[in-house]
């Protein structure tokens, strides 16, 4: 996709990957099957996606309106070359698919530099994997407080934190298909990742609203 503006009512990809290299790209459906990957370089929104199988890839920024996952599928956000940044509206499921994030972290690299999960949700129905370089925000639309504790009170890189998630609001975690697994040594998805589970491993951080904790 070039320069413009463009519209696309229904897409699959079976092999390859759709790339928005400029301009703004509205997708209606999109489906993609393992080994497949989008890429955006302009502004891109998707109002429905889904994972039919195996692992997708997606780099650069998208808005996704509805996320439908499956079982047994897997979507990265970033690559070893690109950050990814994703923003999840709330009508989204994961139905007990992963979302694992990593991107190379280099020096001299910040947190806006890192791989990015919007996740609206209150309730983690799959699997939320953040790795090397990567952070996730969940039951909230902005980073906005998580970026400032970066900005101001620890250090994002091999000395700090190179892993983090923003919990905005309380949120559970689904006890037969959900996870929250957070570690910085992470470049790919752990082997095994225990339904129900909560862990914050190497150089991670947990920062989180608790206004209305009582």
């Amino acid at each position: 996709v070039g320069a413009g503006e463009y519209t696309f009512a229904k897409i699959e990809v079976d092999k390859g990957q759709i790339n928005i290299e400029k301009g703004k790209a509205t997708f209606d459906d999109v489906t993609l099957n393992d080994g497949t990957a989008m890429h955006n370089d302009g502004e891109a929104v998707v109002k429905s996606l889904s994972i039919a199988s195996g692992t997708a890839t997606m780099t650069g920024a998208f808005d996704i309106t509805n996320l439908q996952g499956n079982a047994g599928t897997a979507l990265e956000i970033g690559s070893d070359e690109k950050r990814g940044d994703l923003t999840l509206g709330k009508d989204s499921k994961l139905n007990g698919m992963t979302l694992f994030l990593d991107p190379t972290w280099e020096t001299g690299m910040t947190v806006a530099d890192a791989s990015r999960l919007i996740y609206q949700n209150t309730e983690v129905d799959g699997k939320i994997v953040a790795g090397h370089n990567s952070y996730v925000v969940l039951g909230g639309d902005s980073d906005a407080e998580l970026r400032a504790v970066f900005d101001k009170q620890l250090t994002w890189g091999d000395t700090g934190a190179l892993a983090a998630a923003y919990v905005a609001k309380p949120i559970t975690i689904n006890s037969t298909n959900g996870a929250l697994y957070v570690d910085s040594s992470l470049t790919s998805v752990p082997g095994s990742v225990v339904t129900g589970s909560v862990v914050f491993g190497d150089k991670s951080v947990l920062v989180a609203n608790v206004t209305d904790l009582t």
